[in-house]
């Protein structure tokens, strides 16, 4: 099987990423599924290591916001530690390869197609029947990211969750540290319309006698996750009460990050932007806390942290791109990213202007992300992305039609970009924004990087 071909088989079963015509619910989701897969190829997520004769120890990552970055920062630091580390993550911005990689070397497309060559009989089998229902994309992903993990014997995998968590196919794990990043609302449709409804469903992935770090949380949050873990006799670590965080001087390129836990104290740089990164890498500290404690990772050293901070790349993310004018790609795609979006542009970046180019999926809450970024947009270049949720550029221009900001419509990406080029001065900025997929094709155009099309 060609690389396109398993492309197309995995995209071809049911993708909840990609638009739909109906309505999900709980029904949608059975881990019944999942839990049968895993069982035919050998349990792979759990199987030891033929090394170390152990399980990988698990960090499984769930919430709104901030959970890939964490997991970026946590995959990059056991690596560093000398630990060999697979993470899963999603979506991707470039390349299905992005989401499965080990010690941040991205599966390659040869195996992607191997596994999709063995695993493909099976699923079609288990289709056949569709006792549970029938595989679905993110399954198949997840079942081959175990798989991957398993051949290149990692000690640790970092795995975030897809969708919500207590029915997400990555909730097959017993962890060794559950972590939960800030909820706020997103999925509504899929998750509930409420914080306190979403963080349960966030908290779902929180096991018997786990323990579980907390990030900051909206109060409504907070009471959901506390009462999940003490119904699961799960202990808590609350980042917000147990840690102190700063961040100091920085550049376009990094920033300096100092967090206080206990009796231990850490600075570093990190080559991630904004306020919110040294949050996730608080966070992210606790979890390695957790687990220094464990015989098998005293590995972790305060040296390796430094050393894993320094080196973690998650794209997509407050990058910039380019100077005069300043390009920033961010995938914000809710209000509450939105807002803190907006706070670290004006935070971080010195400019006259600011334009703002949009692209946002029709199942998000466009309003108010564009209500969130419109005090400090002078004018806005509006388009769509390849991704078919996009909404019409026409359609997003409403939002703006009260405001005093100049409006213009691109029909596709490259075409913002040439516009967002000719409108700009080399002092003011410009960030696109709204998707992780307008975000995507922006840095393929600035870098020349080849996607999977």
């Amino acid at each position: 099987m060609e690389y396109k071909e398993a492309l197309n088989y995995i995209h071809g079963l049911t993708d909840y990423e990609r638009p739909r015509t109906e309505a999900l619910s709980a029904a949608n989701f059975d881990l019944r599924r999942m839990h049968s897969l895993l069982r035919v190829v050998g349990d792979p997520h759990k199987s030891p290591s033929r090394a170390s004769g152990r399980r990988p120890i698990t960090v499984h990552v769930g919430g709104t916001k901030g959970k890939g970055s964490t997991c970026a920062m946590i995959a990059s630091v056991l690596t560093a530690s000398g630990y060999r580390t697979g993470f899963f993550s999603s979506p991707h911005l470039i390349t299905f390869r992005e989401r499965i990689r080990v010690d941040n070397e991205l599966i390659s497309q040869e195996e992607v197609a191997s596994l999709v060559d063995y695993l493909k009989p099976i699923v079609e089998e288990m289709n056949q029947k569709a006792e549970w229902g029938r595989i679905t994309t993110f399954e198949l992903m997840t079942c081959m990211a175990f798989c991957h993990f398993n051949n290149k014997q990692v000690d640790a995998q970092v795995l975030e969750v897809g969708l919500g968590g207590r029915l997400d196919s990555t909730n097959v794990v017993n962890a060794d540290v559950t972590v939960i990043t800030p909820i706020s609302l997103d999925h509504t449709d899929i998750l509930g319309s409420t914080i306190e409804a979403i963080a349960g469903e966030k908290a779902g992935i929180i096991k018997e006698d786990d323990t579980v770090i907390m990030a900051p949380q909206p109060e409504e949050a907070s009471k959901v996750i506390i009462k999940v873990a003490k119904e699961k006799n799960a202990r808590v670590v609350d980042v917000e009460k147990e840690l102190s965080w700063s961040h100091g001087e920085s550049d376009l390129k990094e920033q300096h990050v100092s967090i206080e836990v206990g009796k231990s104290a850490y600075k570093f740089r990190v080559p991630l932007l904004g306020e919110f990164q040294a949050e996730n890498a608080a966070t992210a500290i606790a979890a390695l806390e957790v687990l220094r404690t464990k015989k098998e990772m005293s590995g972790i050293t305060s040296q390796s942290i430094s050393q894993g901070m320094g080196q973690v790349s998650w794209p997509g993310r407050l990058q910039v791109l380019s100077e005069k004018p300043i390009w920033v790609v961010d995938g914000a795609h809710n209000p509450a990213s939105a807002s803190r979006l907006r706070e670290s542009l004006e935070s971080y970046f010195s400019y006259d202007r600011l334009l703002l180019i949009l692209a946002i999926y029709a199942d998000k809450d466009v309003y108010g992300i564009i209500e969130a970024l419109k005090p400090i947009a002078s004018c806005a270049v509006l388009t769509m992305t390849k991704n078919a949720r996009s909404v019409d550029p026409n359609t997003l221009a409403e939002a703006f039609s009260e405001d005093n900001i100049d409006v213009y419509i691109a029909p596709n990406v490259l075409d913002a970009i040439e516009t967002a080029r000719q409108i700009a001065a080399d002092s003011d900025l410009i960030c696109a924004t709204g998707s992780l997929s307008l975000a995507g094709e922006i840095i393929q155009e600035f870098t020349g990087e080849p996607g999977d099309e």
